[in-house]
């Protein structure tokens, strides 16, 4: 076998094998990117409940408050009208608590949603340098038997 032949031959190889770690680097890279898009996710689940949490507490702060104010002004806690102000309140503190998990949930959605498109797009990446391993294999091979002949 000549040198020409045996370069051939190698490079052919080498070709195969970048094609190959490139596959498996593509695929690592989409895992890395999954695993903190995942944290990520977490994180603002975490965050969303602690802001519903803050909300909540605000909210029996604020009523202490009016509690108290209201004593302190001698107004009646059967008084219709404070009724309605503290119903009120709490369908104000209903409606923020459904809007922190309202955005944290589409939050989520489109975390999910790139970590996804992102796997996908890694599963196709991988593909295409297993493709092109294969097709150095076999344009290598064809060479090698032209330059052979």
């Amino acid at each position: 076998m000549s040198i020409a032949m045996f370069a051939q031959l190698a490079g052919t190889g080498l070709k195969m094998y970048a094609a190959s770690g490139a596959a498996t680097d593509v695929k690592n890279a989409a895992a890395y990117e999954k695993y903190q898009n995942d944290l990520q996710r977490q994180n603002n689940k975490i965050q969303a409940q602690e802001k519903s949490i803050q909300r909540t507490a605000q909210f029996e702060s604020a009523q202490a408050t009016n509690e108290a104010f209201f004593g302190f002004l001698n107004r009646d806690v059967s008084d219709v009208s404070l009724k309605a102000f503290q119903r009120r309140q709490k369908e104000i503190r209903a409606e923020d608590i459904s809007a922190i998990e309202s955005n944290a949930f589409v939050a989520d959605r489109q975390l999910k949603a790139q970590s996804d498109m992102r796997t996908y797009e890694a599963r196709v990446a991988a593909r295409d340098y297993k493709l092109q391993a294969v097709s150095s294999l076999a344009s290598g091979l064809y060479k090698y038997n032209v330059s052979k002949s």
